[in-house]
Protein backbone atom coordinates (compact mmCIF):
# COMPACT_ATOMS: atom_id res chain seq x y z
CA UNK A 1 0.00 0.00 0.00
CA UNK A 2 1.24 3.51 -0.93
CA UNK A 3 -0.19 6.62 0.51
CA UNK A 4 0.41 10.42 -1.26
CA UNK A 5 0.26 13.21 0.21
CA UNK A 6 -0.03 17.03 -1.00
CA UNK A 7 0.03 20.25 0.83
CA UNK A 8 -2.11 22.97 -0.43
CA UNK A 9 -3.15 26.25 1.14
CA UNK A 10 -6.20 27.04 2.84
CA UNK A 11 -7.50 30.53 2.75
CA UNK A 12 -5.79 33.60 4.53
CA UNK A 13 -8.72 34.13 6.98
CA UNK A 14 -10.56 30.64 7.79
CA UNK A 15 -13.73 32.60 8.83
CA UNK A 16 -14.85 33.99 5.93
CA UNK A 17 -17.83 33.17 5.12
CA UNK A 18 -18.44 32.67 1.00
CA UNK A 19 -21.00 35.30 0.29
CA UNK A 20 -22.73 36.74 -3.28
CA UNK A 21 -22.31 40.45 -3.81
CA UNK A 22 -20.42 43.21 -4.27
CA UNK A 23 -17.77 45.70 -2.50
CA UNK A 24 -17.43 48.40 -4.90
CA UNK A 25 -16.19 46.57 -8.29
CA UNK A 26 -15.06 43.45 -6.40
CA UNK A 27 -16.99 40.57 -6.42
CA UNK A 28 -16.59 37.78 -3.58
CA UNK A 29 -18.43 34.75 -5.75
CA UNK A 30 -16.02 33.34 -8.49
CA UNK A 31 -17.96 33.26 -11.19
CA UNK A 32 -20.63 30.21 -12.17
CA UNK A 33 -20.80 29.95 -15.98
CA UNK A 34 -17.45 28.42 -17.30
CA UNK A 35 -15.22 29.94 -20.14
CA UNK A 36 -16.40 29.14 -23.87
CA UNK A 37 -13.50 28.88 -26.02
CA UNK A 38 -15.78 28.66 -29.09
CA UNK A 39 -16.64 32.15 -28.44
CA UNK A 40 -12.77 33.31 -29.00
CA UNK A 41 -12.34 35.61 -32.02
CA UNK A 42 -9.77 35.48 -33.80
CA UNK A 43 -8.39 39.08 -34.54
CA UNK A 44 -5.57 41.28 -36.53
CA UNK A 45 -2.51 41.25 -34.60
CA UNK A 46 -1.74 44.50 -32.43
CA UNK A 47 0.83 47.00 -33.42
CA UNK A 48 1.78 46.86 -29.80
CA UNK A 49 2.81 44.90 -27.20
CA UNK A 50 1.19 45.22 -23.57
CA UNK A 51 1.14 49.19 -22.75
CA UNK A 52 -1.72 50.91 -20.81
CA UNK A 53 -4.41 48.12 -21.61
CA UNK A 54 -2.04 45.42 -19.51
CA UNK A 55 -1.74 48.14 -16.53
CA UNK A 56 -5.96 48.65 -16.64
CA UNK A 57 -6.34 44.96 -16.76
CA UNK A 58 -3.65 43.56 -13.87
CA UNK A 59 -5.98 46.61 -12.00
CA UNK A 60 -9.28 45.01 -13.08
CA UNK A 61 -8.29 41.56 -12.41
CA UNK A 62 -6.62 42.98 -8.80
CA UNK A 63 -10.19 45.27 -7.50
CA UNK A 64 -11.91 41.93 -8.79
CA UNK A 65 -10.60 39.40 -6.13
CA UNK A 66 -8.87 41.62 -3.56
CA UNK A 67 -10.98 45.36 -3.96
CA UNK A 68 -9.16 48.47 -4.17
CA UNK A 69 -7.59 48.70 -0.98
CA UNK A 70 -6.23 44.97 -0.95
CA UNK A 71 -4.92 45.39 -4.08
CA UNK A 72 -2.69 48.72 -3.38
CA UNK A 73 -1.36 47.04 -0.63
CA UNK A 74 -0.64 43.89 -2.25
CA UNK A 75 1.09 44.87 -5.60
CA UNK A 76 3.19 47.43 -4.02
CA UNK A 77 4.98 44.82 -2.08
CA UNK A 78 5.13 42.42 -5.15
CA UNK A 79 8.88 41.59 -5.89
CA UNK A 80 9.91 44.72 -3.59
CA UNK A 81 13.22 44.17 -1.03
CA UNK A 82 11.09 44.28 1.99
CA UNK A 83 8.03 42.32 0.06
CA UNK A 84 7.13 38.95 -1.59
CA UNK A 85 8.51 37.15 -4.46
CA UNK A 86 5.83 37.00 -6.91
CA UNK A 87 4.72 33.15 -7.26
CA UNK A 88 4.32 33.44 -11.03
CA UNK A 89 7.70 33.28 -12.30
CA UNK A 90 10.91 34.00 -10.87
CA UNK A 91 11.30 37.53 -11.25
CA UNK A 92 15.12 39.26 -11.65
CA UNK A 93 16.39 40.97 -7.84
CA UNK A 94 18.08 43.43 -9.18
CA UNK A 95 20.13 45.32 -6.48
CA UNK A 96 19.92 48.56 -5.40
CA UNK A 97 16.44 50.87 -6.38
CA UNK A 98 13.48 48.72 -7.52
CA UNK A 99 10.63 50.45 -9.43
CA UNK A 100 6.96 50.90 -8.22
CA UNK A 101 5.80 48.28 -10.38
CA UNK A 102 8.35 45.11 -10.36
CA UNK A 103 6.04 42.57 -12.01
CA UNK A 104 3.84 41.85 -15.45
CA UNK A 105 0.05 41.44 -15.99
CA UNK A 106 0.73 37.71 -15.56
CA UNK A 107 2.38 38.26 -12.04
CA UNK A 108 -0.43 40.57 -11.17
CA UNK A 109 -3.10 38.20 -12.19
CA UNK A 110 -1.58 35.39 -10.09
CA UNK A 111 -1.10 36.88 -6.93
CA UNK A 112 -4.78 38.01 -7.47
CA UNK A 113 -5.62 34.74 -7.52
CA UNK A 114 -3.61 33.61 -4.66
CA UNK A 115 -4.79 37.07 -2.42
CA UNK A 116 -8.31 36.90 -3.19
CA UNK A 117 -11.07 36.94 -0.69
CA UNK A 118 -13.17 34.55 -2.77
CA UNK A 119 -13.66 31.55 -0.49
CA UNK A 120 -14.65 28.08 -1.88
CA UNK A 121 -17.11 26.65 1.84
CA UNK A 122 -18.29 22.90 1.98
CA UNK A 123 -21.48 24.34 0.38
CA UNK A 124 -19.87 24.88 -2.66
CA UNK A 125 -18.58 21.27 -2.54
CA UNK A 126 -22.04 19.57 -1.74
CA UNK A 127 -23.14 21.70 -5.32
CA UNK A 128 -20.50 20.23 -7.08
CA UNK A 129 -19.74 16.43 -7.36
CA UNK A 130 -16.49 15.17 -8.71
CA UNK A 131 -17.86 14.45 -11.77
CA UNK A 132 -19.11 18.01 -12.00
CA UNK A 133 -15.65 19.65 -11.17
CA UNK A 134 -13.80 17.49 -13.33
CA UNK A 135 -15.89 19.07 -16.45
CA UNK A 136 -14.55 22.48 -15.35
CA UNK A 137 -11.59 24.28 -17.15
CA UNK A 138 -8.61 24.79 -14.97
CA UNK A 139 -9.11 28.78 -14.70
CA UNK A 140 -12.82 28.25 -13.84
CA UNK A 141 -11.79 26.49 -10.61
CA UNK A 142 -9.00 28.66 -9.76
CA UNK A 143 -11.33 31.69 -10.03
CA UNK A 144 -13.69 30.15 -7.22
CA UNK A 145 -11.48 31.16 -4.27
CA UNK A 146 -9.79 29.52 -1.19
CA UNK A 147 -10.39 26.31 0.72
CA UNK A 148 -12.41 27.38 4.26
CA UNK A 149 -11.86 23.29 5.86
CA UNK A 150 -10.03 20.74 5.25
CA UNK A 151 -11.95 18.62 2.80
CA UNK A 152 -12.01 14.80 1.82
CA UNK A 153 -13.06 12.30 -1.05
CA UNK A 154 -14.36 8.78 1.09
CA UNK A 155 -14.28 5.71 -0.86
CA UNK A 156 -17.27 5.20 -3.28
CA UNK A 157 -18.19 8.74 -2.71
CA UNK A 158 -19.27 11.40 -5.48
CA UNK A 159 -18.88 14.34 -3.55
CA UNK A 160 -16.03 16.08 -1.15
CA UNK A 161 -17.44 16.59 2.18
CA UNK A 162 -15.66 18.58 5.46
CA UNK A 163 -13.32 17.27 7.93
CA UNK A 164 -12.62 19.00 10.95
CA UNK A 165 -8.48 19.05 11.67
CA UNK A 166 -8.36 16.29 14.15
CA UNK A 167 -10.58 14.25 12.12
CA UNK A 168 -8.16 14.87 9.15
CA UNK A 169 -4.53 14.73 11.49
CA UNK A 170 -5.69 11.52 12.48
CA UNK A 171 -6.86 9.90 8.90
CA UNK A 172 -3.69 10.82 7.90
CA UNK A 173 -1.74 9.39 10.83
CA UNK A 174 -3.72 5.90 10.50
CA UNK A 175 -2.34 5.77 6.62
CA UNK A 176 1.70 6.85 7.52
CA UNK A 177 1.28 4.11 10.33
CA UNK A 178 -0.37 1.46 8.01
CA UNK A 179 2.97 1.57 5.83
CA UNK A 180 5.22 -1.11 6.16
CA UNK A 181 7.89 2.05 5.67
CA UNK A 182 8.18 5.11 5.38
CA UNK A 183 9.65 5.23 1.99
CA UNK A 184 6.31 3.94 0.49
CA UNK A 185 4.53 7.60 1.39
CA UNK A 186 4.96 10.24 -1.41
CA UNK A 187 4.75 13.85 -0.23
CA UNK A 188 4.07 16.38 -2.57
CA UNK A 189 4.03 20.36 -2.61
CA UNK A 190 3.25 23.05 -5.43
CA UNK A 191 5.23 25.50 -6.07
CA UNK A 192 2.79 28.12 -5.27
CA UNK A 193 3.31 26.78 -1.69
CA UNK A 194 5.49 29.71 0.34
CA UNK A 195 8.54 28.55 1.44
CA UNK A 196 8.05 28.68 4.94
CA UNK A 197 5.51 26.51 4.68
CA UNK A 198 7.29 24.07 2.52
CA UNK A 199 10.18 24.30 5.07
CA UNK A 200 7.85 22.95 7.88
CA UNK A 201 6.35 20.62 5.74
CA UNK A 202 9.96 19.00 4.75
CA UNK A 203 11.14 19.18 8.25
CA UNK A 204 7.73 16.77 9.66
CA UNK A 205 8.74 14.42 6.38
CA UNK A 206 12.69 13.71 7.27
CA UNK A 207 11.05 13.27 10.65
CA UNK A 208 8.93 10.86 9.50
CA UNK A 209 11.74 8.86 7.66
CA UNK A 210 11.62 9.86 3.96
CA UNK A 211 13.24 12.10 1.61
CA UNK A 212 10.14 11.29 -1.13
CA UNK A 213 9.65 14.94 -1.58
CA UNK A 214 8.62 15.61 -5.40
CA UNK A 215 8.30 18.87 -6.02
CA UNK A 216 6.45 20.60 -9.41
CA UNK A 217 9.61 20.54 -11.01
CA UNK A 218 9.98 16.51 -10.69
CA UNK A 219 6.46 16.56 -11.28
CA UNK A 220 6.33 19.03 -14.87
CA UNK A 221 9.81 18.19 -15.82
CA UNK A 222 10.98 14.85 -15.10
CA UNK A 223 9.81 13.72 -18.83
CA UNK A 224 11.85 15.73 -20.71
CA UNK A 225 15.09 15.64 -18.52
CA UNK A 226 14.71 11.72 -18.48
CA UNK A 227 14.29 11.86 -22.16
CA UNK A 228 17.80 14.94 -22.37
CA UNK A 229 19.87 13.01 -20.36
CA UNK A 230 18.95 9.95 -22.15
CA UNK A 231 20.47 11.32 -25.59
CA UNK A 232 23.15 13.72 -23.49
CA UNK A 233 25.50 12.71 -20.88
CA UNK A 234 27.74 14.77 -18.53
CA UNK A 235 30.54 13.86 -16.76
CA UNK A 236 34.36 14.74 -16.12
CA UNK A 237 37.42 13.42 -17.88
CA UNK A 238 39.57 13.46 -20.44
CA UNK A 239 39.80 12.92 -24.40
CA UNK A 240 41.94 10.71 -25.95
CA UNK A 241 42.95 10.79 -29.73
CA UNK A 242 45.58 8.34 -31.20
CA UNK A 243 48.20 11.26 -30.98
CA UNK A 244 47.28 12.88 -27.93
CA UNK A 245 45.47 13.29 -24.59
CA UNK A 246 44.03 16.36 -23.22
CA UNK A 247 43.85 17.66 -19.14
CA UNK A 248 41.23 16.18 -17.14
CA UNK A 249 38.22 18.60 -18.26
CA UNK A 250 35.40 19.68 -14.93
CA UNK A 251 32.54 19.10 -17.37
CA UNK A 252 32.14 16.94 -20.29
CA UNK A 253 28.97 16.82 -22.75
CA UNK A 254 28.64 13.61 -24.68
CA UNK A 255 26.72 11.96 -27.17
CA UNK A 256 25.59 8.73 -25.38
CA UNK A 257 24.56 6.98 -28.57
CA UNK A 258 28.63 6.56 -29.06
CA UNK A 259 30.83 4.24 -27.71
CA UNK A 260 32.61 5.65 -24.53
CA UNK A 261 36.49 3.73 -23.53
CA UNK A 262 36.12 4.58 -19.97
CA UNK A 263 33.04 5.19 -17.96
CA UNK A 264 33.12 4.61 -13.48
CA UNK A 265 30.54 7.09 -11.74
CA UNK A 266 31.14 10.95 -13.07
CA UNK A 267 34.97 9.74 -14.41
CA UNK A 268 35.19 9.80 -18.36
CA UNK A 269 37.28 8.94 -21.32
CA UNK A 270 35.94 9.95 -24.49
CA UNK A 271 37.03 9.86 -28.11
CA UNK A 272 36.62 13.31 -29.99
CA UNK A 273 33.54 12.34 -31.69
CA UNK A 274 31.93 11.50 -28.46
CA UNK A 275 32.14 15.00 -27.70
CA UNK A 276 29.46 17.32 -27.34
CA UNK A 277 30.95 20.37 -25.36
CA UNK A 278 33.07 21.14 -22.48
CA UNK A 279 32.99 23.65 -19.34
CA UNK A 280 35.69 24.72 -17.21
CA UNK A 281 34.83 25.90 -13.89
CA UNK A 282 36.45 28.18 -11.18
CA UNK A 283 35.79 30.25 -8.42
CA UNK A 284 38.09 32.91 -9.06
CA UNK A 285 39.99 33.27 -11.69
CA UNK A 286 42.88 35.92 -12.37
CA UNK A 287 44.11 36.89 -16.09
CA UNK A 288 46.49 34.42 -16.25
CA UNK A 289 44.34 31.44 -15.15
CA UNK A 290 41.90 32.88 -17.55
CA UNK A 291 43.88 32.59 -20.19
CA UNK A 292 45.36 29.18 -19.42
CA UNK A 293 41.41 27.86 -18.95
CA UNK A 294 40.71 29.59 -22.42
CA UNK A 295 43.63 28.15 -24.08
CA UNK A 296 42.68 24.30 -22.52
CA UNK A 297 39.16 24.51 -23.96
CA UNK A 298 40.57 25.63 -27.59
CA UNK A 299 42.80 22.71 -27.50
CA UNK A 300 39.70 20.59 -26.67
CA UNK A 301 37.97 22.27 -29.48
CA UNK A 302 40.71 21.45 -31.86
CA UNK A 303 40.32 18.02 -31.10
CA UNK A 304 37.10 17.55 -31.62
CA UNK A 305 37.31 19.49 -35.12
CA UNK A 306 36.41 16.93 -37.17
CA UNK A 307 33.06 16.34 -35.31
CA UNK A 308 30.45 18.11 -36.69
CA UNK A 309 27.75 17.88 -34.22
CA UNK A 310 26.50 21.05 -32.52
CA UNK A 311 28.77 21.91 -29.27
CA UNK A 312 29.49 24.57 -27.25
CA UNK A 313 32.76 25.34 -25.25
CA UNK A 314 33.21 28.07 -22.63
CA UNK A 315 34.98 28.96 -19.25
CA UNK A 316 32.23 29.96 -15.85
CA UNK A 317 34.22 31.67 -13.05
CA UNK A 318 31.93 32.31 -10.21
CA UNK A 319 33.60 35.48 -9.04
CA UNK A 320 34.65 38.46 -11.37
CA UNK A 321 38.65 39.22 -11.76
CA UNK A 322 38.94 40.65 -15.14
CA UNK A 323 37.49 42.97 -17.39
CA UNK A 324 35.88 43.12 -20.47
CA UNK A 325 38.93 44.53 -22.72
CA UNK A 326 41.24 41.68 -20.85
CA UNK A 327 38.76 39.20 -21.47
CA UNK A 328 38.44 39.73 -25.22
CA UNK A 329 42.18 39.68 -25.38
CA UNK A 330 42.43 36.31 -23.47
CA UNK A 331 39.96 34.72 -26.05
CA UNK A 332 41.86 36.17 -29.06
CA UNK A 333 44.98 34.81 -27.83
CA UNK A 334 44.19 31.23 -27.19
CA UNK A 335 41.72 30.58 -30.71
CA UNK A 336 44.69 32.52 -32.88
CA UNK A 337 42.39 33.22 -35.45
CA UNK A 338 41.79 29.65 -36.30
CA UNK A 339 38.17 28.79 -36.91
CA UNK A 340 39.03 25.50 -35.47
CA UNK A 341 39.74 26.65 -31.95
CA UNK A 342 36.34 28.80 -31.25
CA UNK A 343 35.35 29.88 -27.81
CA UNK A 344 31.79 29.95 -27.81
CA UNK A 345 30.96 31.89 -24.22
CA UNK A 346 32.49 33.10 -20.97
CA UNK A 347 30.98 34.15 -18.08
CA UNK A 348 32.93 35.61 -15.62
CA UNK A 349 31.04 36.58 -11.64
CA UNK A 350 27.57 37.85 -11.74
CA UNK A 351 27.29 40.20 -15.39
CA UNK A 352 30.45 39.82 -17.50
CA UNK A 353 29.63 37.87 -20.46
CA UNK A 354 31.03 37.14 -24.00
CA UNK A 355 30.05 35.29 -26.65
CA UNK A 356 31.09 34.57 -29.96
CA UNK A 357 28.74 35.64 -33.40
CA UNK A 358 29.62 33.86 -36.70
CA UNK A 359 27.34 36.36 -38.05
CA UNK A 360 25.87 39.83 -36.86
CA UNK A 361 23.73 39.28 -33.99
CA UNK A 362 21.73 42.79 -35.75
CA UNK A 363 20.64 40.35 -38.87
CA UNK A 364 22.17 43.32 -41.42
CA UNK A 365 24.46 40.73 -43.16
CA UNK A 366 24.61 37.23 -43.67
CA UNK A 367 28.55 37.87 -44.44
CA UNK A 368 30.32 36.28 -42.05
CA UNK A 369 31.30 38.00 -38.91
CA UNK A 370 33.42 36.71 -36.50
CA UNK A 371 33.39 38.34 -33.39
CA UNK A 372 33.23 37.83 -30.07
CA UNK A 373 30.71 40.49 -28.36
CA UNK A 374 31.44 41.07 -24.30
CA UNK A 375 28.52 42.25 -22.28
CA UNK A 376 27.53 43.60 -18.61
CA UNK A 377 24.53 41.56 -17.94
CA UNK A 378 24.09 42.78 -14.14
CA UNK A 379 23.46 39.66 -12.72
CA UNK A 380 21.92 37.85 -15.83
CA UNK A 381 25.27 36.63 -16.72
CA UNK A 382 25.06 32.91 -15.67
CA UNK A 383 21.61 32.65 -16.54
CA UNK A 384 22.83 33.82 -20.24
CA UNK A 385 25.71 31.14 -20.03
CA UNK A 386 23.54 28.29 -19.41
CA UNK A 387 20.84 29.07 -22.10
CA UNK A 388 23.11 29.22 -24.33
CA UNK A 389 24.37 25.74 -23.32
CA UNK A 390 21.26 24.76 -23.80
CA UNK A 391 20.86 26.97 -26.77
CA UNK A 392 24.10 25.11 -28.78
CA UNK A 393 23.20 21.72 -28.14
CA UNK A 394 19.47 22.15 -28.87
CA UNK A 395 19.52 24.31 -31.38
CA UNK A 396 16.63 23.47 -33.27
CA UNK A 397 14.27 23.78 -30.03
CA UNK A 398 15.59 26.82 -28.88
CA UNK A 399 15.42 28.66 -32.07
CA UNK A 400 11.81 27.44 -32.67
CA UNK A 401 10.73 29.18 -29.23
CA UNK A 402 13.93 31.32 -29.04
CA UNK A 403 10.94 34.37 -27.04
CA UNK A 404 10.94 31.25 -24.43
CA UNK A 405 14.23 31.36 -23.91
CA UNK A 406 15.63 34.66 -23.58
CA UNK A 407 14.70 37.89 -22.40
CA UNK A 408 13.07 39.75 -25.56
CA UNK A 409 15.49 42.99 -24.80
CA UNK A 410 18.66 40.90 -26.10
CA UNK A 411 21.81 41.47 -24.92
CA UNK A 412 22.95 44.44 -27.74
CA UNK A 413 21.93 46.88 -25.81
CA UNK A 414 24.78 46.12 -23.04
CA UNK A 415 27.84 45.35 -25.37
CA UNK A 416 30.68 46.90 -23.48
CA UNK A 417 33.28 45.71 -26.31
CA UNK A 418 33.98 43.30 -28.95
CA UNK A 419 36.95 41.81 -30.57
CA UNK A 420 37.46 40.03 -33.94
CA UNK A 421 38.79 36.50 -34.63
CA UNK A 422 41.61 37.97 -37.23
CA UNK A 423 44.52 40.06 -36.27
CA UNK A 424 43.80 43.68 -37.23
Amino acid sequence: MKASFRLVRPAHSMAVPRRSGHYGDMTRQGPSKDIDESDLEVTHPKDYAAGVPAVLVSLQRGIEQMGALRTARTLTRLNQRHGFDCPGCAWPETPGHRKPAEFCENGAKAVAEEATLRTVTPEFFAEHSIADLEGKTDYWLGQQGRLTHPMVLTPGATHYRPIDWDGAYALIAEHLNGLASPDEAVFYTSGRTSNEAAFLYQLMIRSYGTNNMPDCSNMCHESSGSALTESIGIGKGFILTSETTSTQTDILFYDTTKPVLFKEGELLILTPDAVLGAIEVKKHVTRTELEQALTKLSDIVEMTRYNIAPKFFGPFAYENSVDADPLLSAIKASVRGSDRRIINCVSIGESLFARYWTYNPDGSSRQRYDRWHAYNLQMKAPAYFLMNVVSHLCRKSVDEFESLWFPTEGKEPFKVGEATRFDP
